[in-house]
């Protein structure tokens, strides 16, 4: 086993790098924009509104009911906006709410 000398390395960062070696990197980023979705909507939105999956870019959403569907839906560009600059590069290009 190969250990570096220095300045450990944060978690987050050796988890990148694994997923990156593999070819995972698109899935594990769509993950964390999933898992992102609570601290970037807020707890009163994320409790009417469960982000699911990414496929593709796109970010699956399930809403509470059609209010909160149609209420999404008009911050949508603004929610993309919040998750990308979260996620720190453009991985949601679109959100589908159901």
């Amino acid at each position: 086993m190969h250990y570096r000398r220095g300045r450990p390395r944060p978690l987050a960062g050796i988890i990148e790098a694994i997923f990156r070696k593999r070819g995972l990197l698109v899935k594990y980023e769509e993950w964390q924009a999933v898992a992102k979705w609570e601290d970037v909507v807020g707890e009163r939105i994320a409790a009417h509104a469960t982000a699911e999956r990414v496929v593709k870019g796109v970010l699956y959403v399930k809403t509470e009911d059609s209010i909160w569907n149609y209420e999404l839906t008009q911050q949508k560009r603004l929610l993309i906006e919040r998750l990308n600059r979260a996620l720190g590069k453009e991985i949601i290009k679109d959100i589908r709410f159901k």
